[in-house]
């Protein structure tokens, strides 16, 4: 028996066209904003201590399944109460170093990747790895200067002072190095465009030796060459369409 058109129509199995996409976020498209970033940090190095300070920043991610991510991010560190080395050259010759009071600053700029092992649950271990660039270095403090390394205006035998640049106060080590790091957390969801993140991330940076900027330059003071460990605890929002 033939069936009335409407009928057949209307019987006939229909492509679902609304199936929702199982990437995270409020439309499903996967992609997110992680701001804020903030968190604590410390660390040390070869020959220095980077004392305790903050973090903050922000990443563009976009999932590329349900489980594993890919992020543009961009961090700011600073610490205060540490201590860096510092070389220099003496009097009598050959050089000589010490070790002074100074805060770490970095701005790190990476791409990574995370994958996150999910379930049924509303939250989820995660891991990840970025590499990148940062900006920074030590800015020091010499104190009373017992040793006559700052640039000063007066006569010395280690004079070397132009203009105003010797009066900055600012003797810092910042240079241009890159960076590779590890991390892991514990993300939850909070809403279909909402997920909150702990995270511990502990990044490498090799930090050649750097002219301290503002120092007699007959003296060729220089931080010291070596590796520093960052270690950071952040909390992490994430926006997700």
């Amino acid at each position: 028996m033939l069936l009335p058109a409407s009928l057949a129509l209307s019987a006939a199995p229909s492509a679902d066209v609304s199936t929702p996409s199982d990437l995270p976020g409020l439309y499903g498209w996967g992609l997110g904003l992680e701001v804020p970033s903030l968190g604590a940090g410390s660390g040390f190095g070869e020959s220095s201590n980077l004392g305790v300070g903050f973090t903050f920043g922000g990443a563009l991610d976009y999932h590329v399944s349900s489980n594993a991510s890919v992020r543009l991010l961009i961090h700011y560190s600073e610490t205060f109460a540490g201590e860096a080395n510092a070389q220099f050259d003496v009097a009598a010759g050959g050089r000589d170093n010490e070790d002074f009071d100074a805060e770490y600053f970095a701005v790190q700029a990476a791409i990574g990747g995370r994958y996150a092992f999910q379930s049924e649950r509303s939250w989820a271990p995660y891991i990840g790895a970025d590499i990148g660039l940062a900006f920074g270095g030590f800015d020091y403090n010499f104190g009373e200067d017992p040793q006559g390394l700052r640039a000063f205006d007066g006569n010395s035998a280690f004079e070397s002072c132009e203009g105003t640049e010797c009066r900055s106060g600012i003797n810092d080590s910042a240079q241009t190095t890159w960076t590779a790091g590890l991390r892991g957390g514990l993300q939850f969801d909070l809403a279909a465009w909402l997920r909150g993140a702990v995270e511990i991330s502990v990044d490498y940076l090799p930090f050649n030796a750097e002219a301290i900027s503002n120092t007699v330059d007959v003296r060729d003071v220089t931080s010291a060459e070596e590796a520093l460990i960052l270690i950071r605890a952040n909390y992490i929002a994430r926006f997700g369409l």
